[in-house]
């Protein structure tokens, strides 16, 4: 069998050893059961209004700096585009 991730197994606890001991036909209704937790977990939290309202107000405080950030990388691109033409690389060694 594949070595499956230790950063996964952490989360696991006992059960690999109860996966393991499992039947197919059960192994495929905890499949089913794992998956429908999963998509009510992501539709509760999908619809947790105080959640949602957070993480808007934290995409109204980050804009600015975002905005910031994206003009300057577009400087750095349109200077890097500008030597270019000038026949002018730029490599990483250069400061």
């Amino acid at each position: 069998m594949a070595e499956f991730p230790a950063k996964l197994l952490k989360l696991l606890g006992d059960f690999p050893e109860k996966a393991e001991a499992m039947e197919t036909a059960d192994l495929k209704k905890e499949l089913y059961s794992c998956e429908k937790v999963i998509c009510d977990q992501e539709r509760e939290m999908s619809e947790d209004a105080k959640l949602t309202g957070l993480k808007d107000e934290v995409k109204e405080l980050e804009a600015p700096y975002k905005e910031m950030i994206a003009e300057h990388k577009a400087m750095v691109k349109y200077i890097v585009h500008v030597l270019e033409d000038r026949g002018d690389a730029v490599s990483k060694d250069e400061e």
